[in-house]
């Protein structure tokens, strides 16, 4: 998977991507003091969202039929969905200039 995404990413014109594969993505982004994560499963997106450290990552979770979830207080926090990973990308970036 790693080697697969730093294909695709390069081809999406990022230069030298770096990809962690880990089961512990929370823990990941806490250690790397991840500023930004993009997600398809949504437990992951809550992990790296809760155990990242302050400022937290902002998780945003890739728009899917078999992520979807209502929003309640026993679920957590409703973070932000976006349907592509350049919806995601143009998010950052406008976030990054402001």
């Amino acid at each position: 998977p790693g080697w697969q995404t730093k294909q695709w990413l390069r081809r999406q014109g990022v230069y030298h991507p770096s990809v962690i594969v880990t089961t512990k993505k929370g823990e990941a982004a806490r250690v790397i003091a991840a500023d930004y994560s993009i997600e398809d499963k949504i437990e992951n997106a809550w992990c790296i969202h809760w155990i990242s450290d302050k400022p937290q990552t902002r998780s945003y979770i890739l728009n899917r039929l078999y992520n979807q979830v209502p929003n309640t207080p026993e679920i957590g926090k409703d973070l932000p969905r976006v349907d592509t990973v350049d919806e995601f990308l143009n998010c950052i970036t406008w976030d990054v200039r402001t």
